[in-house]
């Protein structure tokens, strides 16, 4: 075994090694697929010049054997780089399939033909023109796409991984090149045309790249379309920039628009809480991950609530970010719930109000006051203040409900009670008992002439006249006072003696009106 079958032979069990080991061990899609198609495609090309070198008798068989590995080497080489950069035209079979049409055009002629026909100078002129454009060209726009790829990306880990490949594929293709041209146009045999063996720097290069860093970007491919489109909860995968590049069905029948539609749109466009979105996705927001409550926008401009689950995948060597994944759960009916139950408690605070605060004026009713009333007094034996209960009555009421009508005499009513309210200590409890009876249970005083205090300023609630509709109304009322524990110790010994002071007071005010 000379030196070259050796090489060549060494290079078929790094090529089919690195194939296989790089297959079974990483995530299995397109790209570690095509890697194994170029793996194999080496050690096709390799294990037959280990046969075809100085192998007089079978060097036409092992010659074709090998033309298998180098014919499809280029186009899958190509195709992969076309997948590194994430190139759309080649996304489809009918346009991949183009991609192969040279390498079958030439393994037609080169393994099908040759082998069972005498072929002429010139075809065979034709074929070794016709095979130097193919595969140095298709390696030399692999290099070229990688090259201007690189030159295109901000992020540190995708220059330097498009470096890497660029540098080894250029090395093997030099090596290549000064390799063929030694031997058929210098002649010289000190370094001899084996681009099987000069390949291996590619091979590791992109293999290092597959290994470590899944081609520095989160491909799509890497999460299992069978999974993502199976689940029922939206997902978005985005770039660093957060733009989308992957969703699945359930996203595109929430939003209501085609896939192709969303694919490279940011994602703040989807969701109404634009600016939030944008902090979730923003390249300096350091946190992993992040739970929002946000509103997906469909196709009809209609909301859909949704709890969002936001993630950061960052590089495990250089922590550069690389994606962002978004996973959205409709939560309609949650919010339906929260509704019904902000209903059930608004409705709940409201028969609470109606059931102790006059439904007119908004003041305490009369079950209202009895209760805290009552409560006062159990609690008055850890205190020295004495309570104080008012009764107010207005005077000549039922004349302004005949005279103007009730919405007049409601109004009224109404700005009594703002006034009331406005003139007494906040820790004076006011009520209306009804009609045009007013009641108010004063705390903390002291004696009775702190209840005539308060009294006082309840008469100066009716000097100004109520205004309403150019109307101008004068009222007064007869008030009526006790006091706890002096003249009485329970609710009703307290209200009927304050109801007897109020009516005395009226009928005195009759009496001098007559």
């Amino acid at each position: 075994m000379n030196v070259k079958e050796l090489l060549s032979f060494i290079a078929f069990i790094f090529y089919i090694y690195i194939g296989v080991y790089s297959f079974f061990n990483i995530k299995k899609n397109i790209e570690s697929l095509l890697f194994l198609i170029i793996c194999v495609s080496l050690a096709f090309w390799s294990f037959g010049y280990v046969y075809a070198y100085g192998n007089v008798v079978n060097s036409d068989f092992w010659t074709r054997f090998s033309a298998i590995g180098w014919i499809f080497f280029s186009a899958s080489t190509l195709h992969l780089i076309l997948r590194f950069i994430d190139n759309k035209i080649f996304n489809k079979v009918s346009t991949q399939f183009l991609l192969y049409v040279p390498a079958i055009i030439i393994f037609y002629m080169r393994v099908i033909i040759w082998g069972e026909i005498q072929v002429s100078q010139r075809l065979q002129r034709f074929y070794s023109l016709y095979d130097i454009v193919y595969n140095n060209g298709y390696l030399t726009i692999a290099l070229i796409l990688v090259a201007l790829w690189s030159l295109k990306q901000t992020s540190i880990r995708e220059r330097s991984q498009g470096r890497l490949i660029l540098i080894t594929g250029a090395i093997s293709f030099l090596l290549n090149i000064i390799g063929v041209i030694s031997v058929n146009t210098i002649h010289l045999k000190l370094f001899p045309a084996i681009g099987q063996v000069y390949a291996i720097p590619m091979i590791l290069g992109i293999y290092y790249s597959i290994l470590k860093f899944h081609f520095l970007k989160i491909s799509p491919n890497i999460i299992l379309d069978e999974v993502l489109e199976e689940m029922m909860d939206v997902f978005f995968l985005l770039s660093p920039e957060g733009k989308v590049t992957k969703i699945n069905h359930r996203t595109a029948d929430i939003v209501g628009i085609p896939k192709g539609k969303i694919v490279n749109k940011h994602i703040a466009n989807f969701f109404k809480e634009r600016d939030v979105i944008l902090n979730l996705v923003d390249i300096r927001n350091t946190a992993e991950r992040m739970i929002e409550e946000v509103n997906l926008i469909d196709r009809n401009l209609e909301l859909k609530p949704m709890q969002i689950s936001v993630s950061r995948i960052s590089d495990n060597l250089t922590k550069e970010l690389i994606g962002i994944v978004i996973i959205g759960h409709d939560i309609t009916v949650k919010k339906q719930l929260e509704k019904q139950v902000i209903k059930h408690e608004e409705m709940q605070l409201r028969l609470t109000q109606l059931a102790y605060h006059d439904s007119l004026t908004g003041l305490a009713n009369r079950k209202h006051f009895v209760e805290r009333f009552e409560e006062a007094i159990s609690k008055h034996n850890i205190s020295i203040e004495k309570l104080g209960v008012i009764f107010a009555d207005l005077n000549d009421f039922k004349t302004v409900n005949d005279t103007y009508g009730h919405e007049i005499g409601d109004y009224l009513l109404c700005q009594v009670g703002d006034r009331l309210k406005k003139a007494l200590s906040e820790k004076s409890l006011i009520a209306r008992l009804g009609g045009d009876e007013f009641a108010i249970l004063v705390y903390d005083i002291l004696s009775f002439e702190d209840l005539n205090k308060v009294m006082n300023s309840i008469s100066q609630v009716f000097i100004e006249p109520v205004i309403r509709d150019n109307i101008s109304l004068r009222i007064s009322a007869s008030l009526g006072a006790s006091i706890f524990p002096e003249e009485g110790s329970t609710v009703d010994e307290l209200i009927s003696r304050a109801d007897k002071e109020m009516y005395k007071m009226k009928n005195q005010k009759k009496l001098a009106l007559k």
